[in-house]
């Protein structure tokens, strides 16, 4: 499962639908995957009729998957687990509290973030 935070939110105006999206795509293209960012980057593309006859609505995402986040999370507790008690001692996952496996992923997508700091900066002054 992909986990995912809204980075920004772009709306393109025009005469027609079409001329909108077409902006839309070449901005997508010219911002996003001409600068080889679309690695952890997803995006939806929304019609916008409430602001228009031609609108639509860019809304560009970044994601990390759970799962590996989760293996992390099992890892550093059985580590932690072994170092204390016995290894005859079963792991006892099913107390495991996911408080902190949540705050791991929310520390990764920050960290995602935090290191598109330039690409952000570029997207802002669009």
């Amino acid at each position: 499962m992909l986990i995912a935070e809204k980075i920004i939110s772009k709306q393109f105006k025009a005469k027609t639908m079409k001329q909108a999206y077409l902006e839309c795509c070449k901005w997508i293209s010219t911002n996003i995957i001409a600068k080889n960012n679309s690695k952890n980057i997803s995006y939806s593309i929304k019609k916008n009729e409430s602001s228009g006859i031609g609108c639509v609505e860019l809304e560009v995402y970044v994601f990390a998957d759970e799962k590996e986040v989760f293996e992390h999370n099992c890892e550093i507790c059985k580590e932690f687990a072994g170092a204390f008690f016995n290894k005859e001692n079963k792991y006892r996952c099913e107390v495991c509290k996911t408080p902190p496996y949540r705050k791991r992923l929310e520390t990764k997508l920050e960290t995602l973030k935090n290191g598109m700091g330039d690409f952000m900066k570029g997207l802002k002054k669009l």
